[in-house]
């Protein structure tokens, strides 16, 4: 249902700053546990606002992945690497569309449609099991906070300080900032807003990697979107062979594949330190798309038909994807030095 993936819109502003502020980790686990609630709570549900609710409760826990994530990564790997984790890291949630509707159609088939999430639930509470033990803090400005106690308690000096410390900081302070982060990000940061579309590539720069050279590929990929739209929608439309709008299909998820990749990885280059609220101010116009179209597609086809109603996706396509890899290119570095939050401004 759609108002899941409108929760996918909210819950990363909120998400992601907590990560930063009190640790990957425990934000981790405790909205993974809030998703693992609420989506049994759907498998109880007997009426449809009870689904409703506990439907946008779990995509509240469920997408915190999604902006705490891309903060991982950059807490882990240097600007090199992160290209090749940011694919392997994205491979599970692309791969859950593609195969979740074939899994939820066997169990629904062999069971009923509760135990779509009753199984779900079961995964979900292996998966946190597992994670207790084995998942450690990684963003270095909490386990620098951890060891200055650790040390301060050791030795009882009470000077001990990080380099991100602040005499004039408070808690209020600190977690209005972190909350109203991603809201000034979304706002006041046009690399956010640019939807282009990605993946890496390095070739100028005498050995000095910058956002900017994933841009490259990102032509590619544009152009692999509306094309796909366009395949998928005539052949749909003239009823061909199986096989037309398959290949459309496949040209189009190719290609928001590469977009979706290069998007997280150039913001992780560019906001390393606050990647988390980065990603998940950007999550926010994805998310509202995903929420959004659902409800008027199938009027715009029944109006349209496949081929026309593709093809102005297709041209929406073109007009934002098109002129997106030139304008980052050519203005990225620029914004970027005029933001506070950027890294190295």
């Amino acid at each position: 249902m759609s108002i899941f993936v409108l929760a996918y819109a909210l819950g990363p502003l909120a998400w992601g700053p907590l990560s930063e502020l009190y640790g990957r980790i425990i934000v981790l686990q405790l909205t993974n546990l809030f998703y693992m609630f609420f989506n049994l709570g759907c498998g109880l549900a007997q009426t449809k606002g009870q689904m409703i609710a506990f439907r946008f409760l779990a995509g509240l826990g469920g997408s915190a992945p999604m902006a705490i994530g891309g903060g991982v990564l950059s807490d882990l790997f240097t600007a090199e690497e992160r290209g090749r984790a940011m694919g392997m890291y994205s491979l599970t949630p692309l791969l859950g569309p593609a195969l979740g509707p074939i899994a939820g159609g066997y169990v629904t088939q062999e069971t009923t449609w509760r135990w779509i999430f009753y199984s779900t639930t079961i995964l979900t509470a292996t998966i946190q099991a597992v994670g207790f033990f084995v998942l450690q803090e990684t963003f270095t400005p909490v386990l620098l906070a951890r060891r200055k106690a650790r040390l301060m308690k050791q030795t009882g000096n009470e000077a001990l300080h990080t380099e991100f410390d602040h005499p004039d900081r408070t808690v209020r302070a600190t977690l209005a900032t972190a909350l109203t982060r991603p809201f000034r990000l979304l706002a006041t940061q046009l690399i956010i807003q640019t939807r282009v579309y990605a993946l890496v590539k390095r070739r100028r720069g005498a050995g000095v990697g910058r956002p900017e050279f994933r841009v490259p590929m990102m032509v590619p990929g544009a152009v692999l979107v509306p094309a796909g739209l366009l395949v998928y929608g005539w052949t749909a439309e003239a009823r061909t062979h199986w096989m037309g709008p398959n290949v459309g299909a496949a040209l189009f998820a190719m290609g928001t594949i590469i977009g979706f990749q290069c998007v997280q990885g150039f913001l992780v280059d560019s906001y390393t330190r606050y990647a988390a609220s980065a990603v998940g101010a950007a999550t926010v116009l994805r998310s509202l798309a995903g929420f959004g179209f659902p409800l008027f597609g199938p009027d715009v086809y029944a109006s349209l038909g496949y081929g026309w109603g593709n093809t102005v996706l297709a041209g929406v396509g073109v007009v934002i994807g098109w002129p997106g890899p030139w304008l980052l290119w050519r203005f990225g570095e620029g914004l970027r030095k005029k933001s506070p939050y950027a890294a190295g401004a």
